[in-house]
């Protein structure tokens, strides 16, 4: 046994987020809790890492640690992460491992060199466990810059005349707000943006020097009140929509 909850309980006023849970997570077993919002998944792991306290017991390797501070539970094992799963770029798969296996615990070369081995085989990285991303992306940045030399070469060549004057601030100020119009990231965001942004220069052309001002005002716009753009607010549309039918679907099941 290396983990077991005993009866835990925490409620916050008149609301039990954990009612009466008891389980045990054996040595070497998967163990996963799953939940909707507002379920008490958080909570659960903010009680076996001290951060709250709470009645019941909970036992780490048949220890009782329940309600000792979160520094010494993190000592003897447990560390928290607060659901954010940031990568360091500049590190390798294997630096990264262990700058996971490393945190919490006491210095150990050995043991953390087995650990580190241990959670590479049982991800299957042995042939990423030494890949450095940076210079990939330092290659990919080259290429990118290469190609975009090249096609503005190609555009020079075709109108005849290299002229800084060429991408002034109306076709920047344009540029930016299909992109974000649409959505950054995604090639159906930047259709959508340019079919929209086309559009709306041609309906403004009358204004002649005011097109610049609107255009300005819609990118400010566009940042504060919908930075993710129109592709995000139809995805987080669809998410959501998914989401009320997981609930709707774990009700009907508890029901």
């Amino acid at each position: 046994m290396i983990l077991k909850c005993k009866s835990v309980t925490k409620a916050f006023g008149n609301i039990r987020a954990i009612d009466d849970l008891s389980f045990t997570v054996g040595k070497g077993e998967v163990f996963g809790i799953a939940g909707p919002n507002g379920s008490g998944k958080t909570t659960l792991f903010n009680l076996i890492t001290g951060v709250y306290p709470f009645s019941g017991n909970i036992f780490l390797r048949k220890e009782d640690i329940s309600g000792l501070k979160p520094y010494s539970i993190c000592h003897k094992g447990i560390a928290r992460t607060f659901q954010i799963p940031q990568l360091s770029l500049s590190l390798s798969v294997y630096d990264n491992i262990r700058a996971g296996a490393h945190f919490g615990t006491h210095s150990n070369s050995r043991k953390e060199k087995e650990t580190i081995h241990e959670m590479i085989d049982f991800l299957s990285l042995e042939n990423k466990a030494g890949v450095n991303d940076t210079k990939y992306k330092l290659f990919v940045f080259a290429i990118s810059a290469f190609l975009t030399g090249m096609i503005s070469a190609v555009y020079a060549h075709y109108v005849g005349v290299l002229s800084p004057r060429i991408l002034g601030l109306d076709l920047f100020l344009i540029l930016m707000v299909i992109l974000v119009l649409g959505g950054i990231g995604n090639f159906p965001g930047a259709l959508i943006g340019a079919f929209i942004t086309v559009f709306l220069s041609e309906w403004l052309r009358p204004l002649e020097t005011y097109r610049n001002v609107v255009f300005g005002g819609l990118l400010v716009a566009l940042v504060i009140f919908m930075p993710q753009g129109i592709t995000g607010v139809l995805y987080s549309i669809k998410k959501n929509e998914f989401v009320r039918r997981i609930k709707r679907l774990g009700m009907n099941i508890s029901s």
